[in-house]
């Protein structure tokens, strides 16, 4: 799971996106998958959605912040 250790900004939406996408393919797969696949399949999924929850309130608090910084006095 690169997408969490990466910490350039530029590099971690790519890595979501590879690691979503590693995911599904597996689920997709014909192969069968155990109970502790499983469980690791929807820990990824989880620790996914922390990270893109994590990355969008960071965004969220920097736009709000430029914003009262570039409003008129």
């Amino acid at each position: 799971m690169f997408a969490i250790l990466e910490v350039d900004d530029a590099q971690i939406t790519e890595r979501i996106y590879k690691a979503i996408a590693a995911i599904e393919l597996r689920r997709l797969s014909p192969w069968k998958i155990d109970c502790d696949e499983k469980r690791a399949l929807d820990a990824a999924d989880e620790g996914i959605k922390a990270l893109v929850t994590e990355r969008t309130e960071k965004l969220v608090w920097s736009v709000r912040l430029n914003l009262r910084l570039a409003a008129p006095l």
